[in-house]
């Protein structure tokens, strides 16, 4: 049994039991706290709720500041200690996923999706599927197509795409831990530098950030400039 294989079953025997909810519990971002944030920084966002929506230009440019902050905070092990230790993962695997967690819920909010509804959950988890690469099967897609619009985050197909994403992330984390060739310690902080995390997680948020924005400029409606006319007075 190599190392992933270990790994691996402590990860597929406690998905569903404690590790999706210990992950929630060390992002827990509020939709509400993500927009005061904004809002106290001076940064826009997409609000379904007003009638003037910001140019998706200016959204970029609150991305790359989201980004650059969560680049900073990309070298804190914190809450990722305890959730390692409990399925044998480095610290700095789960650490990895947790910042691309919280990333993720920012920049969903930015472009007007709600983590904390269904189909905002289903937005975020595509969006860490962005960040790790991944592809997903065509019948999960089909699945997903067919997802009620009011559906919760614990219906089923939320929670499958939540599982699918997250194991083969935290499997890509790993393996990118190890490959490092740090010391592997279980339960212990012992590895990557702060610029491979930060180097990293804004390569993944620039493929969140540009799978965001496709998806707004198709869905938001053309902006109408104004343009006053110069009035010029004939005698």
């Amino acid at each position: 049994m190599d190392i992933w294989d270990h790994i691996g079953a402590g990860i597929e025997a406690r998905l569903e039991t404690d590790l999706l909810p210990a992950l929630y519990a060390a992002t827990a971002l509020e939709t509400a706290q993500i927009r005061s944030s904004l809002s106290e920084q001076d940064l826009p966002y997409l609000d379904p709720a007003r009638a003037s929506q910001p140019a998706l230009e200016d959204l970029a440019l609150a991305a790359e500041i989201l980004v650059a902050q969560a680049r900073k905070e990309a070298m804190g092990i914190g809450a990722a200690g305890g959730i390692a230790g409990a399925v044998g993962a480095p610290p700095e695997a789960m650490a990895a996923i947790i910042h691309c967690m919280r990333l993720g819920q920012k920049l969903c909010v930015l472009y007007g999706h709600d983590p904390e509804t269904g189909q905002g959950h289903v937005t975020l988890w595509r969006c860490i599927g962005v960040a790790y690469e991944l592809e997903l099967p065509e019948e999960m897609e089909v699945k997903l197509r067919r997802l009620p619009q009011a559906a919760a985050r614990q219906f089923p197909a939320v929670r499958e795409l939540a599982n699918w994403v997250l194991k083969r992330a935290i499997r890509r984390a790993v393996m990118g831990a190890l490959g490092k060739g740090i010391r592997w310690v279980p339960g212990l902080a012992t590895g990557l530098s702060a610029y491979s995390a930060q180097r990293r997680l804004g390569a993944q948020g620039e493929r969140m950030v540009s799978s965001l924005r496709e998806r707004a400029s198709k869905e938001l409606p053309p902006r109408i400039e104004v343009v006053e006319a110069e009035v010029v007075e004939t005698r």
